[in-house]
C-alpha cells in the first residue's frame, strides 16, 4: 500500500505553490476538474474518508521529479479538505 503524506506539513515553497494551484483550479469549478485529463477521479470507496468526499489523483513535477498526488474534496463545502503526497 502506497504512503500517503500531507503536504500541510511541508515547509518548502514548492509544495504551498502546488497547494495553491490546486485550490485554485477546484474554485473554477469541480465539473470542470471531473473533465480534466490531467486529473482521475478514484471511484474506489475505500479512498474516501468520510461519505462526501470525492477523490482526485493527478501528478506534478517536484525538483525535476513527477511525483504523484491525491486530493480530498468535500462536495458539501465544496472546497478541498487534504492534499497528499503519494509514494
Amino acid at each position: 500500500m502506497a504512503q500517503h503524506y500531507d503536504i500541510s506539513f511541508y515547509p518548502q515553497k514548492y509544495f504551498k505553490k502546488i497547494e495553491l494551484s490546486f485550490k485554485k483550479k477546484f474554485e473554477n469549478g469541480i465539473q470542470k476538474v471531473k473533465h480534466s485529463l490531467l486529473y482521475t477521479q478514484i471511484e474506489d470507496e475505500r479512498a474516501k474518508e468520510h461519505p462526501n468526499d470525492l477523490v482526485f489523483e493527478t501528478s506534478r513535477k517536484v525538483v525535476n521529479e513527477r511525483e504523484a498526488f491525491e486530493i480530498h474534496f468535500d462536495q458539501s463545502k465544496n472546497s478541498i479538505t487534504k492534499i497528499y503526497l503519494v509514494k
